[in-house]
């Protein structure tokens, strides 16, 4: 996936590397380029895009059916009016090969309600999020909140022990010109990894070969898999970006 901004515009190349089959270079034009690559930073639409394309969430919002459904996390249960827990989904790696856990999903939801962070919309009315086991965590709330799992939708998990190898623990602040190094690297879950970026040139983006996903693309005709949506209960085909 390549994003490359000329002098009049910024010409998008997305040279998408296929999971199954050989993909088609998909162009379009943007008129400017991502402002971070730290997902806690800046709440911009372009960048949720390439964010989510790099990054997932314990959910998504499935924009056929309209419905929140599982992505990082497997299932959720309401432990009470001001509790959920969430199940994580097995298997999954960052795309270092490391495994997700709990910690990183507590780190990184407390990370999106930081002082720096530009997402705190998205964590109102959570009072905290607390592990229960490595595959488990509870978000505990300061109220009944009907809308929690469409917010959660917008908070991306970070490995923790990258963002702390990388001093990167708070988001960038928008505010100054420092720049941590979650600013111009990243490193997910999601189906993509960042191989490049130059602002305002090129932006270059290859698949990730760990991405837990690409199991379920059993389509002969899907190209490349973005999100897996359900079906019944397992996610078991994928929206195909590229087609013959």
């Amino acid at each position: 996936m390549i994003f490359r901004k000329s002098l009049s515009a910024l010409a998008v190349m997305v040279a998408l590397t296929p999971l199954i089959g050989e993909a088609k270079t998909f162009k379009w034009s943007s008129a400017s380029d991502i402002p971070t690559l730290d997902i806690h930073s800046q709440n911009n639409a372009l960048g949720n895009g390439v964010h989510a394309a790099v990054y997932e969430s314990l959910v998504y919002y499935n924009s056929t059916t309209f419905k929140v459904e599982p992505l990082l996390a497997a299932s959720w249960r309401e432990m009470g009016p001001n509790q959920m827990r969430f199940t994580l989904r097995s298997g999954v790696k960052f795309s270092d090969g490391s495994t997700l856990t709990a910690d990183d999903v507590v780190f990184s939801l407390h990370r999106a309600m930081s002082r720096t962070s530009n997402y705190a919309v998205y964590t109102q009315g959570i009072d905290k999020v607390v592990k229960v086991n490595d595959s488990t965590v509870d978000i505990m709330l300061k109220g009944p909140n009907p809308v929690l799992l469409n917010q959660l939708t917008e908070l991306r998990i970070m490995n923790k022990a990258w963002a702390e190898k990388n001093k990167s623990v708070e988001p960038k602040d928008i505010k100054t010109k420092e720049e941590s190094f979650a600013h111009r690297n990243s490193m997910g879950t999601g189906p993509f990894m960042v191989k490049e970026w130059q602002p305002d040139q090129k932006l270059v983006m290859v698949r990730n070969p760990n991405w837990w996903g690409g199991q379920f693309c059993t389509h002969q005709r899907d190209r490349d898999c973005l999100y897996p949506h359900q079906a019944g209960k397992h996610p078991n085909c994928c929206h195909a970006v590229g087609r013959d």
